[in-house]
């Protein structure tokens, strides 16, 4: 019977852990989302009228990025179509960007309004329903 108890014990301590570890890595993420959309602005003239720029942050090699987060951005241009530019930017060709915007890995996106400042930071996959959402609460304020 103590054996068990043990087990428990044993199991607990190690899902704690896990929880904490998660949580602790959730708000880590939050606060460089915060720290990007305070302090950078991107220097470059929207190609639509209304201006909201998303930069998708990829790798030659990320997976995910070219079989989910392109065709999530591919469906959000065409639901928003001329309210959306999609920038692709290669963050290993491009550091200095990847610096900027403290990206961490790939895909992220950075979703951008008319002045060029980051509205929502995307750390890892973003479904087009979030990105839609990230993308309407802009176009709501800017009309």
């Amino acid at each position: 019977m103590p054996a068990i108890f043990a087990r428990l014990l044993l199991l607990l301590v190690i899902g704690g852990g896990t929880t904490g570890l998660i949580w602790g890595t959730q708000q880590y993420l939050r606060r460089q989302g915060r720290q990007v959309m305070r302090t950078t602005q991107f220097q470059s003239t929207p190609s639509i009228a209304a201006g909201i720029r998303i930069l998708a942050f990829h790798t030659a090699d990320c997976r995910q990025c070219f079989t989910m987060q392109d065709p999530a951005l591919q469906r959000l241009a065409t639901a928003r179509a001329g309210h959306v530019e999609i920038i692709h930017i290669d963050a290993i060709a491009q550091p200095e960007m990847a610096r900027q915007y403290r990206v961490m890995t790939v895909p992220t996106t950075v979703v951008l309004d008319p002045t060029g400042h980051a509205q929502a930071v995307n750390f890892g996959f973003a479904p087009t329903n979030t990105l839609l959402a990230q993308v309407d609460q802009i176009l709501t304020v800017h009309a």
